[in-house]
């Protein structure tokens, strides 16, 4: 890994230790400083080494998780819209290669959800989701974009919802459904 991966991971680490419920936009802030100048990020984080065959929605590489704290490397292919889902704790997201187009989402009163907002993120920018957030990410052209998500729990062993990309159907995320429920880009 690389020193400035380092570095960010022991500062987020230290924030959430010191007060969790505060520690979101000082995350933020913290990876925003490293994506800022998306260039050096390029050159320091290591391209993930795919598996064969590349899966659908992309690639994930966890580069350090306990109770308090995941940070993960996410690269997106681009022509995919991944399907909704959430991440039932706070996240910021920054961006150092390419776009990150977000459809966000929320509940309706009945069943199912509704969407209510979109953003794209591109190189050296930096976004938060809440806890009760819902969102869909694309690649907003035709490269990989590259992102550091930080997690501000354990994304590995909560559960979680996916939701149908077409009826928004609800149901336990698992990496075969979401896979599955990836489409082409319309």
């Amino acid at each position: 890994m690389s020193q400035s991966l380092d570095k960010l991971i022991a500062e987020c680490r230290s924030l959430v230790a010191h007060d969790k419920s505060e520690a979101l936009p000082a995350i933020l802030a913290a990876v925003e400083r490293f994506v800022a100048d998306s260039t050096v990020a390029v050159d320091e984080v290591p391209v993930l080494n795919p598996p064969d065959p590349i899966p659908v929605g992309g690639l994930e590489e966890v580069l350090f998780e306990d109770t308090n704290l995941s940070v993960v490397l996410v690269d997106t292919p681009p022509g995919v819209a991944q399907p909704p889902h959430d991440h039932r704790m706070p996240v910021a997201i920054g961006v150092y290669q390419g776009i990150e187009d977000h459809r966000l989402y929320r509940r309706r009163a009945s069943e199912g959800l509704e969407l209510h907002d979109g953003l794209s993120v591109g190189p050296g920018q930096a976004i938060s989701l809440a806890t009760e957030a819902i969102h869909a990410i694309a690649a907003g052209d035709q490269n990989w974009c590259r992102g550091i998500h930080v997690y501000l729990g354990p994304i590995s062993t909560i559960d979680r919802s996916i939701f149908h990309p077409e009826t928004f159907a609800e149901e336990r995320l698992t990496l075969a459904r979401y896979e599955q429920w990836c489409r082409p880009l319309s």
